[in-house]
């Protein structure tokens, strides 16, 4: 994935993005947003669509450098969901 500019990315039919949560069946149900907060941008939704048995983007923009917190988010039933967050310092 690029971070600055355009890039991709995309979720692996194992569901490694978040690591023993997301299952193929819960792929559907998979946000990925990047939100930096000092500058009050975002969420910036990825807008992860069906590749064919994986969720991915074509491109992805993050506008300005800094430091972004990325949150992937999985519906793990009908009520319930997991969201996972990492912050990357983007320059």
């Amino acid at each position: 994935m690029t971070w600055l500019g355009h890039g991709s990315t995309h979720e692996a039919k194992d569901g490694s993005l978040v690591p023993g949560m997301a299952t193929t069946t819960q792929l559907d149900q998979l946000r990925l947003s990047f939100t930096l907060s000092e500058q009050r941008i975002g969420p910036l939704d990825a807008k992860l669509a069906d590749r064919s048995g994986y969720r991915g983007t074509g491109t992805l923009t993050l506008p300005i450098a800094g430091t972004w917190t990325m949150k992937a988010t999985v519906r793990v039933s009908a009520i319930d969901q997991v969201t996972v967050s990492k912050t990357m310092e983007i320059g």
